[in-house]
């Protein structure tokens, strides 16, 4: 069983983002939390090649964690998992580098 541990990205005062990690230091995830008023909102995306073990683990190793940080016995926790491939990282100067000038994007 491969065991999965989360590593933060980035923290704001309502959100945080993790990156899902496998045994082999690989990554295969991303989770996203948001932390509504009396809730926490997750979207967990994961690659293709994963189990529904997998997508269990890594959810339980989330829950567990948020409860030893804020307390979340007793708030209403809910994951969203997609299921996929990644198409790559789209950065605003690529974007930029295709504008024709006029704030359109060229066809």
């Amino acid at each position: 069983m491969t065991i999965y541990t989360l590593q933060r990205e980035i923290r704001t005062p309502h959100s945080e983002s993790y990156f899902v990690v496998d045994g082999e230091d690989r990554d295969v995830g991303r989770l996203d939390v948001h932390y509504p008023q009396g809730m926490v909102h997750a979207t967990l995306i994961v690659r293709e090649n994963l189990t529904d073990e997998d997508l269990r683990d890594i959810v339980n190793r989330f829950i567990q964690e948020m409860n030893q940080l804020v307390g979340v016995d007793g708030i209403e926790v809910a994951v969203h998992a997609f299921q996929g491939h990644e198409r790559g990282v789209f950065h605003n100067e690529d974007l930029n580098d295709r504008r024709n000038g006029n704030g359109h994007s060229a066809n």
